[in-house]
């Protein structure tokens, strides 16, 4: 691993914690942190819907405040590139 991709890594990690150990996070003033930053890691837990919906709510706040988000899922196996390229391009629906 490259220096930076461990050092955004650690950063990422150490905004997750400080956020979790406040009893009331301020979540604007943690986008507008991470809409600053290179890389952001989001980790989860599958199939909790709770979690999906705070990674999707971060990823729109994130969109909103940079407008150059990439985002990078780890799921998809390299087989399944051509239909996520139908759904991208709007060829197919969900």
């Amino acid at each position: 691993m490259n220096q930076f991709v461990s050092r955004s890594f650690a950063l990422a990690c150490l905004v997750g914690l400080a956020a979790c150990a406040t009893s009331a996070p301020d979540y604007e003033t943690l986008f507008v942190d991470l809409a600053q930053r290179d890389v952001v890691f989001l980790g989860e837990q599958h199939d909790n819907a709770i979690g999906h919906a705070w990674h999707r709510h971060m990823l729109e706040n994130l969109h909103e405040k940079r407008g150059d988000v990439v985002l990078s899922m780890e799921m998809f196996e390299r087989d399944v590139q051509p239909v996520l390229d139908d759904y991208l391009a709007g060829r197919i629906e969900e």
